[in-house]
């Protein structure tokens, strides 16, 4: 829905938060999530311009709501990553201390082979 020139600047930017906030979800639903720092740097931009919530319309205050529900999803899709980088980290852990307990065991046997030459 693109925005006419006499439509109020808090509309504006809170319009222009949920374009930026959909973005956001759309990059970590990617698994981008360089691209998704860089477009949530803009919403902290938008957000520095946004005038008080006191002063909105109830255009404006529809256009808030909005934009909170669009947030709550970025949020919901950042902790779902964060879920599965720890996830995938306990893995890459679980695999190092296997492969500590196998070095060991190696570096054992070759000791014991060795001896008896």
């Amino acid at each position: 829905m693109a925005s006419s020139p006499a439509e109020p600047q808090a509309e504006r930017t809170l319009r222009a938060l949920q374009t930026v906030y959909d973005h956001a979800y759309e990059a970590l639903a990617r698994g981008d999530v360089e691209r998704a720092q860089s477009v949530l740097q803009q919403a902290e931009l938008l957000l520095g311009a946004l005038p008080a919530a006191a002063t909105d319309s109830p255009k404006a205050q529809q256009l808030r709501a909005q934009a909170r529900d669009r947030h709550g999803a970025v949020l919901a899709a950042t902790r779902t990553a964060m879920a599965q980088v720890q996830k995938d980290l306990g893995q890459v852990r679980r695999g190092q201390r296997g492969l500590r307990g196998y070095a060991d065991l190696v570096s054992r046997l070759g000791d014991h082979f060795e001896s008896r030459g």
